[in-house]
């Protein structure tokens, strides 16, 4: 990649390319020879969100439909990669045997989802952990980072088992990164 971002570093004349800001975060790229026209280009690296982490229980995802679909639509928007994130504990559970099926449920699930909303790049991060329950709140927190997420987008209640809401409210003020907090349609 060149200096000036994918797709800029020949210039057809080979005399000079030159970034001049504009409104937005665009650049227009001027070459010898060329016309604003043929120029004007966004740049990747300037869009506000480019990947996307969504928590996921594998055993109620149901209940996630409307932070699921909100996802893919930033994602789409933005053209940012959507990241599913699954906690599982390290001993069987209803949902698999070990953490590698758990991991492969979860890649399975993240393609399904993904095809099924038109979100082009998707990549599922299952996070293992001794007590999910116990150590939820830490673990979704420290996955923001080791993602590279800038954006996490959180169904705001899931019966029983996971509480979302408040765990959001603790990513939101413990995060550097924005939390959207999807609740239910209920």
């Amino acid at each position: 990649m060149s200096l000036f971002g994918a797709g800029w570093s020949h210039c057809p004349m080979s005399i000079g390319v030159f970034r001049v800001p504009m409104a937005d975060n665009l650049w227009l790229r001027f070459c010898a020879g060329a016309t604003i026209e043929n120029t004007y280009q966004r740049t990747r690296e300037n869009d506000v969100f480019r990947r996307i982490m969504i928590p996921v229980d594998l055993g109620h995802i149901a209940a996630l439909e409307r932070a699921l679909q909100v996802a893919a639509d930033l994602s789409g928007h933005y053209g940012a990669e959507v990241v599913y994130v699954g906690l599982s504990g390290e001993q069987p559970s209803n949902l698999a045997h070990n953490p590698e099926e758990y991991a492969a449920k979860l890649d399975a699930f993240a393609k399904e989802d993904a095809a099924k909303r038109g979100v082009s790049k998707a990549t599922a991060h299952p996070v293992i952990a001794h007590d999910p329950a116990v150590e939820i709140d830490t673990l979704l927190t420290k996955t923001v980072t080791d993602v590279g997420a800038d954006l996490v987008v959180m169904g705001s209640h899931i019966p029983r088992r996971f509480e979302m809401g408040s765990h959001g409210g603790r990513m939101a003020s413990h995060t550097p990164v924005s939390v959207m907090l999807v609740r239910d349609a209920d």
